[in-house]
Protein backbone atom coordinates (compact mmCIF):
# COMPACT_ATOMS: atom_id res chain seq x y z
CA UNK A 1 0.00 0.00 0.00
CA UNK A 2 2.74 2.05 1.03
CA UNK A 3 4.66 1.62 -2.17
CA UNK A 4 1.10 2.18 -4.50
CA UNK A 5 0.72 5.40 -2.60
CA UNK A 6 4.01 6.77 -3.15
CA UNK A 7 4.03 6.46 -6.78
CA UNK A 8 0.31 7.93 -7.28
CA UNK A 9 1.99 10.96 -5.22
CA UNK A 10 5.47 11.46 -7.76
CA UNK A 11 2.93 10.48 -10.68
CA UNK A 12 0.65 13.93 -8.86
CA UNK A 13 3.93 15.29 -8.26
CA UNK A 14 5.38 15.34 -11.87
CA UNK A 15 1.88 16.39 -13.11
CA UNK A 16 1.32 19.72 -11.03
CA UNK A 17 5.51 20.52 -12.02
CA UNK A 18 4.34 20.08 -15.62
CA UNK A 19 1.28 22.18 -15.10
CA UNK A 20 3.34 24.59 -13.01
CA UNK A 21 5.72 24.68 -16.15
CA UNK A 22 3.17 25.46 -18.48
CA UNK A 23 2.02 28.53 -16.84
CA UNK A 24 5.13 30.18 -16.29
CA UNK A 25 6.02 29.59 -19.84
CA UNK A 26 2.49 31.04 -20.64
CA UNK A 27 2.65 33.99 -18.56
CA UNK A 28 6.02 34.88 -20.18
CA UNK A 29 4.17 35.00 -23.54
CA UNK A 30 1.72 37.63 -22.55
CA UNK A 31 3.56 41.20 -24.36
CA UNK A 32 2.95 44.81 -23.84
CA UNK A 33 0.06 45.85 -25.72
CA UNK A 34 1.39 47.80 -28.67
CA UNK A 35 0.81 47.36 -32.07
CA UNK A 36 2.45 44.06 -33.66
CA UNK A 37 4.83 44.55 -36.94
CA UNK A 38 3.47 41.01 -38.13
CA UNK A 39 0.11 41.56 -40.29
CA UNK A 40 -2.51 39.92 -39.30
CA UNK A 41 -3.81 37.02 -40.62
CA UNK A 42 -7.11 38.47 -42.00
CA UNK A 43 -4.69 40.18 -44.23
CA UNK A 44 -2.91 37.03 -45.23
CA UNK A 45 -4.43 35.74 -48.70
CA UNK A 46 -3.28 32.26 -48.16
CA UNK A 47 -4.27 32.39 -45.21
CA UNK A 48 -3.02 29.18 -42.46
CA UNK A 49 -1.88 25.51 -43.62
CA UNK A 50 -4.52 22.38 -43.75
CA UNK A 51 -5.23 21.91 -39.73
CA UNK A 52 -3.71 18.17 -39.36
CA UNK A 53 -2.01 16.86 -37.30
CA UNK A 54 -0.81 13.29 -35.96
CA UNK A 55 -3.65 10.32 -35.73
CA UNK A 56 -2.24 7.93 -34.90
CA UNK A 57 -3.40 5.14 -32.05
CA UNK A 58 -3.50 6.57 -28.96
CA UNK A 59 -1.76 9.60 -30.12
CA UNK A 60 -5.17 11.30 -31.08
CA UNK A 61 -6.19 11.21 -27.68
CA UNK A 62 -2.94 13.08 -26.32
CA UNK A 63 -2.34 16.96 -26.98
CA UNK A 64 -2.07 17.63 -30.29
CA UNK A 65 -0.68 21.07 -31.95
CA UNK A 66 -1.83 21.34 -36.18
CA UNK A 67 0.00 22.95 -38.75
CA UNK A 68 -0.30 26.95 -37.88
CA UNK A 69 0.84 29.99 -39.33
CA UNK A 70 2.63 33.35 -37.50
CA UNK A 71 0.54 35.16 -38.30
CA UNK A 72 -2.10 36.74 -34.99
CA UNK A 73 -5.53 37.19 -35.48
CA UNK A 74 -4.92 40.93 -33.63
CA UNK A 75 -6.92 42.44 -31.18
CA UNK A 76 -10.85 42.18 -31.58
CA UNK A 77 -10.44 39.34 -33.78
CA UNK A 78 -11.46 35.93 -33.85
CA UNK A 79 -11.02 32.49 -36.10
CA UNK A 80 -13.79 29.53 -35.75
CA UNK A 81 -13.23 26.20 -37.33
CA UNK A 82 -15.08 22.53 -37.74
CA UNK A 83 -12.69 19.89 -38.75
CA UNK A 84 -13.27 16.50 -39.65
CA UNK A 85 -10.64 13.86 -39.96
CA UNK A 86 -11.52 9.85 -40.85
CA UNK A 87 -8.21 7.55 -40.78
CA UNK A 88 -7.38 3.62 -40.98
CA UNK A 89 -5.12 2.46 -38.65
CA UNK A 90 -3.34 -1.05 -39.12
CA UNK A 91 0.00 -2.07 -37.08
CA UNK A 92 1.14 -4.95 -35.99
CA UNK A 93 4.56 -6.97 -35.58
CA UNK A 94 5.87 -8.88 -38.27
CA UNK A 95 5.64 -12.36 -36.72
CA UNK A 96 1.78 -10.89 -35.99
CA UNK A 97 1.27 -10.32 -39.59
CA UNK A 98 2.94 -13.87 -40.53
CA UNK A 99 0.81 -15.77 -37.76
CA UNK A 100 -2.51 -14.69 -39.71
CA UNK A 101 -1.15 -14.70 -42.93
CA UNK A 102 -0.38 -18.62 -42.14
CA UNK A 103 -3.69 -19.11 -39.76
CA UNK A 104 -5.90 -17.32 -41.54
CA UNK A 105 -5.06 -18.84 -44.85
CA UNK A 106 -9.31 -19.76 -45.20
CA UNK A 107 -10.02 -16.12 -45.61
CA UNK A 108 -11.03 -13.68 -43.43
CA UNK A 109 -12.13 -14.09 -40.03
CA UNK A 110 -12.26 -12.25 -36.20
CA UNK A 111 -9.45 -12.83 -33.67
CA UNK A 112 -10.06 -15.89 -31.85
CA UNK A 113 -8.55 -16.56 -28.05
CA UNK A 114 -5.84 -18.96 -29.92
CA UNK A 115 -4.73 -15.65 -32.09
CA UNK A 116 -5.23 -13.50 -29.07
CA UNK A 117 -3.12 -16.29 -26.54
CA UNK A 118 -0.43 -15.61 -29.94
CA UNK A 119 0.15 -12.60 -29.79
CA UNK A 120 0.11 -11.60 -26.07
CA UNK A 121 3.00 -14.72 -26.13
CA UNK A 122 5.31 -12.59 -27.92
CA UNK A 123 8.05 -10.53 -27.12
CA UNK A 124 6.50 -7.17 -24.93
CA UNK A 125 8.00 -5.40 -27.63
CA UNK A 126 6.42 -6.69 -30.81
CA UNK A 127 2.84 -7.54 -28.87
CA UNK A 128 0.87 -5.12 -30.45
CA UNK A 129 -2.28 -5.45 -33.18
CA UNK A 130 -4.05 -2.32 -33.73
CA UNK A 131 -6.11 -2.48 -36.44
CA UNK A 132 -9.32 0.23 -36.70
CA UNK A 133 -11.00 3.38 -38.34
CA UNK A 134 -11.29 6.29 -36.14
CA UNK A 135 -13.26 9.36 -37.15
CA UNK A 136 -12.71 12.88 -35.41
CA UNK A 137 -14.67 16.08 -35.68
CA UNK A 138 -12.43 18.93 -33.99
CA UNK A 139 -14.04 22.24 -32.93
CA UNK A 140 -12.12 25.41 -32.76
CA UNK A 141 -12.07 28.47 -31.52
CA UNK A 142 -9.52 31.32 -31.08
CA UNK A 143 -10.06 35.17 -30.15
CA UNK A 144 -6.50 37.88 -30.44
CA UNK A 145 -6.32 39.33 -27.10
CA UNK A 146 -4.09 41.68 -28.24
CA UNK A 147 -2.25 42.35 -31.84
CA UNK A 148 0.34 39.33 -30.50
CA UNK A 149 -0.99 37.39 -28.45
CA UNK A 150 -3.78 35.24 -29.34
CA UNK A 151 -5.79 32.09 -27.03
CA UNK A 152 -7.59 29.49 -28.57
CA UNK A 153 -9.77 26.00 -27.43
CA UNK A 154 -10.31 22.61 -29.25
CA UNK A 155 -12.22 20.04 -28.34
CA UNK A 156 -12.52 16.57 -30.15
CA UNK A 157 -15.79 14.56 -31.27
CA UNK A 158 -14.41 11.04 -31.48
CA UNK A 159 -15.87 7.90 -32.71
CA UNK A 160 -14.51 4.47 -32.94
CA UNK A 161 -15.15 1.50 -35.67
CA UNK A 162 -16.93 1.20 -38.52
CA UNK A 163 -16.31 3.43 -41.89
CA UNK A 164 -15.07 2.34 -45.46
CA UNK A 165 -11.36 2.99 -45.64
CA UNK A 166 -10.55 -0.76 -44.85
CA UNK A 167 -12.03 -2.03 -48.41
CA UNK A 168 -10.92 1.11 -50.14
CA UNK A 169 -7.45 0.26 -48.79
CA UNK A 170 -8.01 -3.61 -49.91
CA UNK A 171 -8.91 -2.68 -53.46
CA UNK A 172 -6.05 -0.52 -53.70
CA UNK A 173 -3.66 -2.84 -52.72
CA UNK A 174 -5.11 -5.07 -54.85
CA UNK A 175 -5.16 -2.88 -58.29
CA UNK A 176 -1.50 -1.54 -57.75
CA UNK A 177 0.14 -5.37 -56.43
CA UNK A 178 0.78 -4.09 -53.08
CA UNK A 179 1.05 -6.75 -50.19
CA UNK A 180 -2.15 -6.95 -47.77
CA UNK A 181 0.64 -7.21 -44.81
CA UNK A 182 -2.34 -9.76 -43.45
CA UNK A 183 -5.04 -7.12 -43.73
CA UNK A 184 -6.99 -9.35 -46.17
CA UNK A 185 -7.38 -12.06 -42.95
CA UNK A 186 -9.43 -10.19 -40.45
CA UNK A 187 -12.86 -8.47 -40.54
CA UNK A 188 -12.96 -5.59 -42.60
CA UNK A 189 -14.31 -2.10 -40.46
CA UNK A 190 -13.71 -3.95 -37.51
CA UNK A 191 -11.90 -2.01 -34.17
CA UNK A 192 -9.71 -4.41 -32.87
CA UNK A 193 -6.78 -3.79 -30.24
CA UNK A 194 -4.50 -6.08 -28.39
CA UNK A 195 -1.35 -5.01 -27.01
CA UNK A 196 0.94 -7.19 -24.47
CA UNK A 197 3.17 -4.10 -23.99
CA UNK A 198 2.72 -4.57 -20.04
CA UNK A 199 2.75 -8.18 -19.71
CA UNK A 200 1.22 -8.18 -16.60
CA UNK A 201 -1.50 -5.95 -17.68
CA UNK A 202 -2.57 -6.81 -21.50
CA UNK A 203 -4.87 -4.69 -22.91
CA UNK A 204 -7.92 -6.94 -25.63
CA UNK A 205 -10.25 -4.44 -27.17
CA UNK A 206 -12.41 -6.70 -30.07
CA UNK A 207 -14.94 -3.51 -30.48
CA UNK A 208 -14.86 -0.04 -30.55
CA UNK A 209 -14.67 0.94 -26.53
CA UNK A 210 -17.40 3.66 -27.47
CA UNK A 211 -20.00 4.49 -30.19
CA UNK A 212 -18.37 7.68 -29.42
CA UNK A 213 -18.27 11.11 -27.23
CA UNK A 214 -16.23 14.01 -26.88
CA UNK A 215 -12.58 14.24 -25.93
CA UNK A 216 -10.50 16.35 -23.88
CA UNK A 217 -10.72 20.02 -24.62
CA UNK A 218 -7.08 21.13 -24.83
CA UNK A 219 -6.22 25.40 -24.30
CA UNK A 220 -3.29 27.54 -26.58
CA UNK A 221 -1.84 30.65 -25.94
CA UNK A 222 0.20 31.79 -29.24
CA UNK A 223 2.71 34.46 -29.15
CA UNK A 224 3.85 35.99 -32.21
CA UNK A 225 6.87 37.80 -32.32
CA UNK A 226 7.32 41.44 -33.80
CA UNK A 227 10.66 40.96 -35.33
CA UNK A 228 11.50 38.88 -38.07
CA UNK A 229 14.87 37.25 -39.50
CA UNK A 230 15.22 37.51 -43.57
CA UNK A 231 11.46 37.65 -43.87
CA UNK A 232 10.82 35.04 -41.69
CA UNK A 233 8.49 35.75 -38.72
CA UNK A 234 8.19 33.59 -35.93
CA UNK A 235 5.36 32.19 -33.03
CA UNK A 236 5.64 30.40 -29.81
CA UNK A 237 2.48 28.28 -28.40
CA UNK A 238 2.08 26.91 -25.84
CA UNK A 239 -0.31 24.17 -25.06
CA UNK A 240 -2.33 22.08 -22.40
CA UNK A 241 -4.65 19.65 -22.43
CA UNK A 242 -7.32 18.79 -19.28
CA UNK A 243 -8.46 15.37 -18.49
CA UNK A 244 -12.22 15.84 -18.47
CA UNK A 245 -13.86 12.92 -20.72
CA UNK A 246 -14.01 9.64 -19.84
CA UNK A 247 -10.76 7.99 -20.28
CA UNK A 248 -12.44 3.58 -19.12
CA UNK A 249 -13.75 4.24 -23.01
CA UNK A 250 -10.42 5.90 -24.74
CA UNK A 251 -12.19 9.76 -24.82
CA UNK A 252 -9.20 10.27 -22.60
CA UNK A 253 -5.85 9.61 -21.45
CA UNK A 254 -6.94 10.82 -17.67
CA UNK A 255 -3.60 12.89 -17.18
CA UNK A 256 -2.91 16.10 -18.25
CA UNK A 257 -0.29 17.10 -21.36
CA UNK A 258 1.62 20.16 -22.04
CA UNK A 259 3.90 20.99 -24.88
CA UNK A 260 4.95 23.70 -27.12
CA UNK A 261 5.21 24.61 -30.63
CA UNK A 262 7.46 27.32 -32.41
CA UNK A 263 6.52 28.30 -35.85
CA UNK A 264 8.78 30.00 -39.03
CA UNK A 265 6.78 31.40 -41.62
CA UNK A 266 7.96 33.38 -45.04
CA UNK A 267 5.54 34.02 -47.30
CA UNK A 268 5.82 35.85 -51.16
CA UNK A 269 3.05 36.59 -53.12
CA UNK A 270 1.62 33.26 -54.23
CA UNK A 271 3.65 31.08 -52.24
CA UNK A 272 4.35 30.38 -47.98
CA UNK A 273 6.84 28.46 -46.41
CA UNK A 274 6.04 27.35 -42.76
CA UNK A 275 8.12 25.35 -40.41
CA UNK A 276 6.27 24.01 -37.10
CA UNK A 277 8.71 22.22 -34.60
CA UNK A 278 7.87 21.53 -30.88
CA UNK A 279 7.26 18.62 -28.07
CA UNK A 280 4.83 17.18 -26.08
CA UNK A 281 4.51 16.17 -22.73
CA UNK A 282 1.87 13.73 -21.91
CA UNK A 283 1.04 11.99 -18.81
CA UNK A 284 0.38 8.58 -18.86
CA UNK A 285 -2.82 6.49 -20.10
CA UNK A 286 -4.06 6.01 -16.15
CA UNK A 287 -6.73 3.51 -16.87
CA UNK A 288 -3.58 1.45 -17.89
CA UNK A 289 -1.42 3.23 -15.81
CA UNK A 290 1.51 3.59 -18.77
CA UNK A 291 3.76 5.85 -18.87
CA UNK A 292 4.46 7.77 -22.17
CA UNK A 293 6.97 9.64 -23.20
CA UNK A 294 7.55 13.05 -24.36
CA UNK A 295 6.81 13.61 -27.89
CA UNK A 296 8.70 15.71 -30.80
CA UNK A 297 7.68 16.71 -34.22
CA UNK A 298 8.33 18.64 -37.06
CA UNK A 299 5.76 20.02 -39.78
CA UNK A 300 6.80 21.50 -43.22
CA UNK A 301 4.02 23.14 -45.26
CA UNK A 302 3.96 24.72 -48.55
CA UNK A 303 0.99 26.87 -49.67
CA UNK A 304 0.49 28.26 -53.11
CA UNK A 305 -2.61 30.50 -54.50
CA UNK A 306 -3.39 29.96 -57.98
CA UNK A 307 -2.57 33.11 -60.64
CA UNK A 308 -5.51 34.34 -61.06
CA UNK A 309 -7.24 32.41 -58.52
CA UNK A 310 -6.79 34.16 -55.05
CA UNK A 311 -9.79 32.08 -53.87
CA UNK A 312 -8.29 28.61 -54.70
CA UNK A 313 -5.35 27.38 -53.06
CA UNK A 314 -2.93 24.49 -52.98
CA UNK A 315 -1.52 22.31 -49.94
CA UNK A 316 1.52 20.29 -49.73
CA UNK A 317 2.20 19.44 -45.88
CA UNK A 318 4.55 16.43 -44.24
CA UNK A 319 4.01 15.77 -40.81
CA UNK A 320 7.44 13.81 -39.08
CA UNK A 321 6.65 12.75 -35.68
CA UNK A 322 7.46 9.99 -33.18
CA UNK A 323 5.31 7.09 -32.07
CA UNK A 324 3.30 7.22 -28.46
CA UNK A 325 5.11 3.48 -27.93
CA UNK A 326 7.80 4.19 -29.73
CA UNK A 327 10.16 3.45 -26.48
CA UNK A 328 8.69 0.27 -25.91
CA UNK A 329 8.41 -1.16 -29.35
CA UNK A 330 11.60 -3.13 -31.10
CA UNK A 331 10.17 -2.64 -34.64
CA UNK A 332 8.85 -0.15 -36.64
CA UNK A 333 6.94 1.52 -34.32
CA UNK A 334 10.17 2.56 -32.78
CA UNK A 335 11.03 4.47 -36.24
CA UNK A 336 10.00 7.67 -36.96
CA UNK A 337 6.72 8.67 -38.83
CA UNK A 338 6.40 10.26 -42.03
CA UNK A 339 3.41 11.42 -43.58
CA UNK A 340 2.40 13.74 -46.01
CA UNK A 341 -1.23 15.75 -47.03
CA UNK A 342 -1.91 17.51 -49.90
CA UNK A 343 -5.44 19.37 -50.01
CA UNK A 344 -7.18 22.29 -51.88
CA UNK A 345 -8.99 25.43 -49.96
CA UNK A 346 -11.80 27.69 -51.51
CA UNK A 347 -12.43 30.86 -50.13
CA UNK A 348 -16.48 31.29 -50.35
CA UNK A 349 -19.19 33.73 -48.73
CA UNK A 350 -19.94 31.28 -46.13
CA UNK A 351 -15.86 30.66 -44.83
CA UNK A 352 -12.64 28.86 -46.28
CA UNK A 353 -13.68 25.33 -47.21
CA UNK A 354 -11.04 22.94 -47.64
CA UNK A 355 -10.38 19.03 -48.69
CA UNK A 356 -7.71 16.88 -47.95
CA UNK A 357 -5.89 13.68 -48.19
CA UNK A 358 -3.06 11.99 -45.73
CA UNK A 359 -0.93 9.64 -46.77
CA UNK A 360 2.23 7.35 -44.52
CA UNK A 361 5.80 7.57 -46.03
CA UNK A 362 9.04 5.27 -45.68
CA UNK A 363 7.79 4.00 -42.41
CA UNK A 364 4.48 2.48 -43.85
CA UNK A 365 3.66 0.36 -40.69
CA UNK A 366 4.05 3.24 -37.98
CA UNK A 367 1.07 5.03 -39.01
CA UNK A 368 -2.42 5.35 -40.09
CA UNK A 369 -2.43 4.17 -43.64
CA UNK A 370 -4.87 6.98 -45.22
CA UNK A 371 -7.14 9.78 -43.82
CA UNK A 372 -9.50 11.96 -45.10
CA UNK A 373 -10.28 15.46 -44.29
CA UNK A 374 -12.83 18.17 -44.48
CA UNK A 375 -12.47 21.48 -43.31
CA UNK A 376 -14.20 24.67 -42.92
CA UNK A 377 -13.19 28.06 -40.66
CA UNK A 378 -13.91 31.66 -40.46
CA UNK A 379 -12.21 34.77 -39.62
CA UNK A 380 -14.16 37.86 -38.44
Amino acid sequence: MLKIFAKYSMEKKSEIKMIRLILMFSVLLVPTVTSADQPSLISEPLGAPFHVRDYTFPGFLLLGFSSEPSAPLGVGHSAYGIHYTVVNDYQLSPAIANYLVKTHADGRRQLDSADINFILSQPAGQSYYIDGEVSMLEFTSNWGLTNRLDFGVSINLIAYGGGFLDSAIYDFHEAFGIGQHSRDRVPNEDFMVVLGLQPNNPLVMLNPPTSGGFGDPSFFLRYAFPNDYKSWKFNLSAGIKAPLADENVFLSTGSWDAGFQLIADKRFQRDAYIINVGTIFPGDIRVRNFDLPSLSFMNLNWLHSFEGENHKKFFLQFILAEHPFHRVIDTELSDLEFQITTGLKWNTSVGVIGIGLTENLLNFNNTPDIGFHFTWGILK
